[in-house]
């Protein structure tokens, strides 16, 4: 298994997968023709409506921009696209919507219709097929409800963020930046081959592995995932799998890179809300950052809510006391992955607000470290359990006591 390091400057997402990566080379990445978009007829007014920002060329990461991007894979076109708050390049071809899964068609209709009203092109109901530069414009509209979806959940906007580094925000500390705190937007690739995962990242970070990849990029100041359909054996041609894929991913990003990337969090509270928003997306599909099972059969275990609530009951959950104290991805096993879904999916059922306070205390700057040293595993665990005591005011035993109870209330028993 692959496991994930945060570190300052890289990291590691993956999920379940038991596929090789393959000898660089041996795959040809589907040409795109297209180099206008389509949908959009490159109308300004379009544009705008469609939440468009430009088609490039702009940064991707240090000292590189889109243009070396498409010449290190060879010369192969990207569809590139800036939106409000990340910007996106893909090679992914087109996407024949299936006629015999209605919960994959439904979900893509519903995602069409929102888009009517911005591409005036675009009759929902009659699309079959998402061409390159469709298939973009819903993967556009996915990474901006991601972003919404955990910007509600820590309860900011753009305007919480600085406009450039070493200003605060109310006389509060909130990053470096206007993009979640950090100085740049958020970049997604989305490759139809992962061999060109493995020759991007082998070019511009000198890792030559083909892998799901979370990066930031110190000197930019951006965070990115790469990924493609390829990886797991094919399992991510299914179109709701790769959404869960890549909300898991970005979620993490857009939890690290919150108030800047100055040091990783416990493991519980990063992985516990990814879990929560790909199990919004759907709960069949799910991802792990490491899991030290490496059984194909986890990919069939979705009902997570009743083995929960079987651990609560049996007395057999994993105490918080231990489950804060998470600083390393790479001992999680299945078990533990529960455990951190189930006691954020708690939380934030308890009172939003009050999480909200949480992570925003948890996450920025550490008082007494210095800003040009990182802040050890003791700082961080110090400062959590501080945080934690101010905000919920509560004891490991009072925690325990108080999810156990919900769990036992809420989850059904199969």
């Amino acid at each position: 298994m692959n496991t994930q390091v945060f570190g300052r400057i890289a990291a590691v997402g993956v999920f379940i997968t038991l596929a090789a990566a393959p000898l660089l080379g041996q795959e040809k990445e589907e040409e795109i023709k297209d180099a206008k978009d389509p949908w959009t007829l490159e109308d300004p007014g379009v544009i705008e409506e469609a939440g468009v920002i430009s088609y490039g060329p702009f940064e991707v990461g240090d000292k590189h921009g889109s243009r070396k991007v498409e010449e290190v894979l060879g010369g192969l076109k990207v569809l590139w696209m800036e939106t409000e708050h990340f910007k996106i390049g893909s090679t992914l071809g087109s996407y024949k919507i299936p006629s015999g899964e209605k919960t994959i068609r439904t979900k893509i209709r519903e995602e069409l219709l929102r888009l009517e009203d911005k591409l005036p092109e675009l009759k929902a109901k009659k699309t079959k097929v998402l061409d390159p530069w469709l298939r973009l414009h819903v993967w556009a509209q996915r990474l901006e409800d991601i972003h919404q979806t955990v910007s509600t959940l820590l309860g900011v906007d753009d305007d919480s963020f600085p406009r450039s580094p070493g200003l605060s925000v109310g006389g509060k500390y909130m990053g470096e930046g206007k993009h979640f705190g950090m100085k740049d937007k958020f970049v997604v690739l989305l490759f139809d081959k992962q061999s060109a995962i493995a020759r991007y990242f082998g070019r511009f970070a000198g890792i030559s592995e083909a892998t799901p990849r979370r990066y930031t990029w110190v000197n930019s100041g951006s965070m990115l995932f790469a990924t493609s359909p390829e990886f797991g054996d094919g399992y991510l041609n299914h179109d709701t799998r790769l959404h869960c894929h890549v909300a898991f991913n970005v979620a993490q990003n857009l939890l690290a890179g919150y108030k800047y990337f100055n040091y990783s969090l416990p493991v519980w509270l990063p992985e516990g809300i990814a879990h929560c928003i790909e199990r919004d997306i759907s709960p069949k599909y799910n991802n792990y950052s490491y899991v030290e099972e490496s059984s194909q059969s986890l990919r069939q275990e979705w009902n997570w809510a009743p083995k929960v609530r079987g651990r609560v009951k049996n007395e057999i959950a994993v105490p918080s006391e231990k489950m804060l104290s998470w600083m390393d991805y790479n001992n999680l096993k299945f078990t533990n992955h529960l455990n951190v879904w189930s006691r954020v999916d708690f939380l934030i059922d308890y009172d939003k607000t009050l999480f909200a306070q949480f992570v925003d205390g948890v996450k920025g700057r550490i008082k007494g470290v210095p800003t040009n040293r990182i802040a050890t595993s003791e700082e961080i665990l110090a400062q959590q359990n501080r945080v934690f005591q101010e905000v919920y005011g509560w004891s490991h035993e009072d925690f325990d006591d108080a999810w156990g109870k919900w769990v036992l209330k809420n989850y059904p028993k199969k």
